[in-house]
């Protein structure tokens, strides 16, 4: 038998992120295709309707605000949707608000006024804060001398991490003292009383919160930037530090953070080699099970004969003699990247990754190992790359779209290669970070579209193996028009929070013209374009009725006229099918938006069939509500 070796797939899109940090900096604070200027300044202050990653939208007493672009604590810089390129312009954040105490949860660490005596005993609780996530030290301080008989009480501050919570009652882990037993304190929650929240950035921010103040800058790109927010959190919350991140830095901050010489780490499915942080490493190591669990359960794999070793080197002088392990991958670590090594001999499947400590990169590798160890390859460049850009952002039970705001401006921005260009059988790994973003999207829409996901899931089990002949092309030429649309559709409307599965578009409703009679539908808002079933004929006038309510915004239903800014109305937009030529295939174009509300006349723009949606920006519909009843006909 003949062994076989070979170099798979690298982080390219990853890497530009990371890149990216080197050129936006103090020597280079703007990034842009013009000159950047200050046309206007602006404040606002309401309640927040709309939020990303990167963006917030306000619903004023004049209306909604536009959309305004922060640079949250952290993040390198703005990209500027409307400007291209991106500025590094850091927003001043401040986050205040009380909230239940019902919402803590072990692994919260809190601080506490409270009379504090010897023993553990507990008066008077006069304030709750909640603490950072990576705030892991307990301290007991008191305000005057502290108590020195057993029964005085004295005003103390303590710092501690919640370690149970049940029935009313809390304990704090503290460190074993004379004003603390074994177990730490245990404390009494009032109903009475109200945990602090305070932050200087955005993470805890959710639609619902008020914003107090928004002071904004707009550009002459017309992008605005928020240069300072103060907002006050809602009391009415389900949760308080749950974000994915936040609840990974709860589980471990009791771990070090401090990198430490390489040893190996291990959980069911990976081993790690590593200089990480215990921290980092259990952190890593939990994100890299959470996504084992989402792509087993998709490819259907559920374990594998081996675990998937990974070497991750942040600081290579921490690696001494032992950095001859990382021969085969040393190139790649020194430039901020990773590589997959694999190999096989027979039906014997072998995959090594080196990357750097940047986890995404980690994540992104593990993909391609995962894939060779089950399949015994990974597919062509567009597959395997996509596929492994996908695998970084999985997350179980979440198909919205959670990805670098700079790849959204891209993506949005630049007109979308077409499908035969994105699927080529010739392209190589390593081409561009452009290329890999485009790769993850055509996967992203593939993999949560009903339409065809899958027709792509056996594609991708027949792609992988080696010696594999059969192609994207001959798979899905059938829907390769309709496949190219919703592509389209896609770029046109993405932004994190975007579902594919709530705007994949009905192919197979059966069509009438609509006459006299009328056709009848049933529009949900939380949906995208819906297929009536109606068809429409250039020139012709139509009625359309509209009866019952729908919701946005989590706000109280209204009708089909919606709001007074245009939000929550229902309009239209007729489909037309262009049949194939001799120099080109079939495809689809969609009109114009058709504004029509509970009762309108309108005249169709084109043959076709028509398609109606609730007004409401395509990232923002997951948590609308309700159902209106149409009912279009010719007059």
């Amino acid at each position: 038998m003949t062994g076989t070796q070979s170099r798979v797939r690298t982080s390219v899109l990853l890497v530009f992120l990371a890149y990216l940090g080197g050129f936006i900096g103090i020597a280079c604070p703007v990034i842009s295709a013009q000159e950047l200027s200050v046309v206007r300044r602006q404040e606002w202050s309401g309640r927040i309707i709309a939020k990303t990653n990167h963006s917030l939208q306000l619903q004023t007493a004049d209306g909604p605000s536009p959309e305004v672009l922060f640079q949250d604590r952290g993040v390198r810089a703005i990209p500027l949707p409307r400007g291209g390129g991106a500025v590094n312009s850091q927003t001043q954040v401040q986050v205040l608000g009380q909230v239940s105490l019902e919402l803590l949860r072990p692994n919260h660490a809190v601080e506490v006024d409270l009379d504090l005596g010897r023993d553990g005993r507990v008066g008077a609780i006069r304030r709750w804060q909640l603490l950072p996530v990576d705030h892991a030290a307990d301290n007991v301080q008191f305000v005057a001398d502290p108590p020195s008989e057993r029964n005085e009480l004295g005003a103390a501050t303590v710092q501690g991490v919640v370690s149970k919570v049940n029935r009313g009652k809390l304990r704090l882990r503290l460190t074993p003292s004379e004003f603390s037993g074994k177990g730490g304190l245990e404390l009494t929650l009032s109903p009475d009383a109200y945990l602090q929240v305070t932050a200087s950035d955005m993470v805890e921010v959710q639609v619902g919160d008020e914003v107090l103040s928004l002071e904004a800058l707009q550009l002459n790109t017309g992008d605005w930037i928020a240069g300072r927010i103060r907002v006050q959190l809602s009391p009415d919350r389900t949760g308080v530090q749950t974000d994915p991140q936040q609840q990974f830095q709860l589980k471990y901050r009791h771990l070090s953070d401090q990198g430490q010489p390489p040893r190996e780490v291990r959980s069911k499915n990976f081993l790690l080699k590593t200089d990480l942080s215990p921290r980092s490493a259990q952190i890593l190591l939990d994100k890299l099970e959470e996504m084992f669990s989402v792509i087993s359960k998709y490819y259907n794999r559920r374990s594998l004969d081996q675990p998937i070793v990974c070497y991750v080197a942040q600081d290579l002088d921490l690696w001494g003699t032992e950095v001859e392990e990382l021969r085969e991958g040393l190139d790649w670590i020194q430039r901020r990247a990773g590589v997959t090594i694999a190999s096989r001999l027979g039906n014997l499947r072998r995959a090594v990754v080196y990357a750097c400590g940047d986890h995404q990169v980690v994540q992104h590798e593990a993909v391609h190992a995962f894939c060779h160890l089950a399949f015994g390859g990974t597919g062509p460049t567009w597959y395997a790359e996509g596929m492994a850009e996908l695998g970084c952002y999985w997350r179980p039970g979440d198909a919205g779209v959670n990805i670098d705001p700079v790849v959204i401006r891209y993506l949005t921005t630049t007109d979308p290669p077409s499908l035969a260009d994105l699927v080529r059988p010739d392209q190589v790994t390593g081409d561009s970070w452009q290329a890999y973003a485009w790769r993850w999207a055509l996967c992203y829409l593939l993999v949560n579209n009903p339409n065809y996901n899958q027709r792509f899931y056996r594609l991708g089990e027949r792609l992988m193996p080696p010696g594999s002949n059969v192609s994207f092309q001959t798979e899905f030429a059938d829907v390769a028009a309709e496949i190219d649309f919703e592509y389209q559709q896609m770029m046109r409307h993405l932004g994190n929070g975007y579902r594919q599965e709530l705007c994949s578009w009905n192919w197979k409703q059966k069509t009438f013209p609509i006459d006299g009679r009328g056709r009848k539908s049933d529009v949900a808002a939380r949906g995208g374009w819906q297929a009536t079933g109606g068809l429409v004929k250039a020139g012709q006038t139509y009625e359309v009725q509209a009866e019952g309510e729908w919701a946005v915004d989590s706000q109280p239903a209204f009708a089909a006229d919606g709001q007074a800014d245009g939000r929550g109305q229902l309009i239209g937009a007729i489909l037309t099918k262009r049949e194939a030529t001799a120099e080109q295939g079939p495809s689809y174009l969609l009109s114009d938006e058709i504004p029509l509300g509970a009762q309108a006349r309108f005249t169709a723009t084109a043959d076709g069939q028509l398609f109606l949606r609730c007004r409401e920006p395509l990232t923002q519909i997951d948590d609308n509500q309700g159902k209106i009843k149409v009912i279009v006909r010719r007059p």
